[in-house]
């Protein structure tokens, strides 16, 4: 019940939100529980218990990950010498936030159909690598 006033909120104030929230620890858990709740599969099996998400909240939460996903992946291909822990911990929650969704085809235009994401250590053989299949 406390998390319906979010899930109707309008497309702006929604968005308005998400953008104070992701800046709070504290709303980690929060966020990535609504991000759940826009997947097409959350809808499916809770659609009938808590009613159906709204169009525009889900579309208002996957244009979110979408943007948050791409910042990310941005700032860390564009500071390739110099991740900070900080944006590859972004990078990281904007790609659970992916896999939350379980959207492929907003993982297609965010990651891309056959890139590789390699994060760690600066050697190949030590860094974990991530592929598109691994968001979906």
């Amino acid at each position: 019940a406390a998390v319906a006033v979010y899930l109707t909120l309008d497309p702006q104030s929604l968005a308005q939100f998400l953008a104070s929230a992701e800046s709070n620890v504290q709303f980690g858990t929060f966020l990535r529980f609504m991000v759940g709740l826009a997947s097409s599969g959350s809808d499916r099996i809770l659609g009938e218990i808590v009613g159906q998400l709204p169009n525009q909240t889900r579309n208002t939460m996957i244009d979110w990950v979408k943007k948050q996903t791409e910042n990310n992946l941005s700032n860390t291909q564009n500071n390739c010498n110099a991740q900070s822990k900080a944006s590859k911990s972004k990078l990281l929650e904007s790609l659970y936030y992916l896999f939350e969704l379980q959207n492929t085809g907003l993982m297609q235009q965010t990651v891309g159909l056959g890139g590789t994401l390699t994060l760690g250590n600066d050697f190949p053989y030590n860094a974990i690598r991530l592929m598109p299949m691994d968001c979906t």
